[in-house]
């Protein structure tokens, strides 16, 4: 019997996210899903008074995200008093940049958090600059990692909706060896991970302080439809070598 399967619609979104939207998990949330729903285009929309809460894709949908979509939720992990958190997010009139402060402030209470991370990272045969810069993203790397999941996960299944959630800078795994700008692409029916994809080629300004991702290039299938889609993150889609891989890669015959 012949697979039935249905047409895919594309969101790619371009997010216009500031500080303010990464200062809690409630606010982050409700900003994507926002966006997600706005561009769903559903008949059940078009036609009935459904509240923008309940809207979900009725037909396959695949949302892409922007690179480093999950570099900025450390700031949601830093503990600090309201009037603090006032100064540092909810100030929009201030023509001052205060990021540089709220980082001075991480460091000022996560100082030996922040030394135990520099020596963890002291033989990674980096920098002094990448060393810095590496352990200043991994002092939340366990947290943030765990927010992108849920996150994302969550967003999946409301919207119904397979999500390529950007990126986020992780260890690959528990022994903390390998720091990568790694990418998760989440399913619509559990919000389960899929597919997951680490960048081979980190740019300039990344090539100091994260590792090249070895592992070989997975295809994942979007659920309901004939398609299989691979995650290139940002420059690695600048990279014949890359593409050479997916080559080698056997296709089936009935899907593209």
């Amino acid at each position: 019997m012949e697979e039935q399967c249905e047409a895919l619609q594309i969101i790619c979104l371009q997010t216009s996210l500031t500080q303010y939207h990464y200062q809690s998990y409630p606010i982050l949330k409700q900003y994507f899903l926002e966006r997600i729903r706005l561009s769903i285009k559903s008949e059940s929309t078009r036609t009935t008074d459904t509240s923008s809460n309940e809207i979900r894709a009725e037909h396959p949908t695949l949302v892409i995200l922007p690179e480093c979509t999950g570099t900025w939720l450390y700031l949601m992990c830093v503990p600090m008093p309201t009037f603090l958190r006032n100064y540092f997010f909810n100030n929009h009139n201030s023509k001052y940049n205060r990021h540089i402060l709220f980082i001075s402030y991480t460091l000022l209470i996560h100082m030996r958090l922040f030394c135990k991370e520099i020596y963890r990272n002291y033989h990674s045969k980096i920098s002094w600059l990448g060393l810095i810069k590496r352990s200043w993203f991994s002092l939340f790397a366990d947290q943030t990692s765990t927010i992108y999941k849920r996150l994302f996960s969550e967003l999946a299944v409301e919207t119904n909706s397979t999500i390529v959630a950007g990126s986020n800078f992780a260890y690959e795994n528990l022994h903390k060896r390998k720091f990568y700008n790694m990418s998760c692409v989440f399913e619509p029916k559990h919000g389960s991970i899929c597919l997951q994809a680490g960048k081979k080629y980190p740019v300039q300004d990344e090539i100091s302080f994260i590792d090249c991702y070895e592992n070989q290039p997975l295809i994942g299938s979007i659920p309901n439809t004939n398609i299989d889609i691979g995650v290139l993150v940002c420059a690695d889609s600048w990279m014949p070598q890359v593409y050479e891989q997916y080559n080698k890669i056997q296709f089936s015959s009935k899907r593209r």
